[in-house]
Formats: C-alpha cells, sequence, structure tokens
C-alpha cells in the first residue's frame, strides 16, 4: 500500500533485493508500482563500519541483525525482519508533499 498526501494506492508490485557480506551492503535493485507511480532500486553498495551504512563517503543510515535504516535528503527507508517478515516502509517528503510505500515482504 502507498499514500500520496494522504490519498491511499494500492501497490501491485513491491521487491527490494539485497546482500549484506561482510562489510558490504548490496543493493541489488527491486522496486515498485503503486498505481500509475513506479521506481526501480539502482544497483548500490554501502560500506558497513560499525553497524554504519556509507555511501560515497557519506553515513546514510545503519544495519543491524534485524533492521536497515536509510537516510538520504528527501528519501527514508526502514526495513525491519521480525518472525521471518520484511516490514517495508519507504518515505519520499518535500516541504508539503509526500509519498510513503508501506509494505510486509517475505525473503527469496
Amino acid at each position: 500500500m502507498a499514500t500520496l498526501n494522504g490519498k491511499e494506492i494500492p501497490c501491485e508490485m513491491l521487491e527490494i533485493r539485497f546482500i549484506h557480506e561482510g562489510d558490504k551492503l548490496i543493493l541489488r535493485g527491486g522496486g515498485y508500482r503503486c498505481g500509475d507511480i513506479q521506481a526501480e532500486y539502482p544497483y548500490s553498495v554501502f560500506n558497513v563500519v560499525d553497524g554504519e551504512l556509507i555511501y560515497h563517503g557519506d553515513k546514510v543510515g545503519y544495519i543491524s541483525e534485524h533492521k536497515l535504516s536509510l537516510q538520504y535528503e528527501e528519501f527514508s527507508l526502514n526495513a525491519t525482519m521480525v518472525d521471518g517478515l520484511l516490514y517495508y516502509n519507504e518515505l519520499w517528503q518535500s516541504n508539503e508533499d509526500y509519498f510513503q510505500v508501506l509494505g510486509m515482504l517475505s525473503p527469496n
């Protein structure tokens, strides 16, 4: 489910693929399609330093055993693993507008 400025929009597709290997978090792709709004996640590699996520030299979030959090400019993503399910919350917010995608994903 997504919300655009308070209006709910059903999502036909929500997928995120990442791998945590040692000192790297690799976002391998994915995306969403919610009504007329769609996006794809680009392949990205984050360095993991003491649980902090570093992207091109900037601290952009953190990772722990069950939680991932990214924040960059107007974008934030929080994902938490609970009982084998990934609870996903992505938010894009500018001055007065916002777009939020919420999901519960099963790992593959």
